[in-house]
């Protein structure tokens, strides 16, 4: 998780990467990206997804979006549920009435 300690770095990765697209990037679309992932990564996590966009042919050609970070985490998870969501899945198979599928 990103800490507040981490801001300044967090902001110097954004106006790195708006760089490279020709764009500057506003405090306030700072704002919406802090808010969106401070509890999803950590800033070194944050800066490899971000790489990995730019060297990607057909992903990097245009400005990453918060969505495209989550969609490389959830793929990296291999679209298995983290701890918490598996638990609260399964919750649900003590619930005779319900259809649960389990891998």
């Amino acid at each position: 998780m990103l800490c507040d300690h981490d801001r300044k770095a967090f902001s110097d990765l954004l106006d790195e990467v708006g760089e490279t697209y020709g764009q500057s990037v506003s405090a306030r679309l700072k704002q919406t990206w802090w808010r969106l992932l401070a509890e999803r990564l950590d800033l070194a996590t944050l800066r490899q997804v971000l790489d990995g966009h730019l060297l990607d042919a057909e992903r990097g050609r245009y400005f990453p979006r918060p969505s495209d970070v989550i969609a490389v985490l959830e793929r990296a998870g291999g679209g298995r549920p983290g701890p918490d969501e598996a638990w609260a899945l399964a919750i649900d198979t003590f619930d005779e009435a319900a259809s649960v599928c389990v891998t």
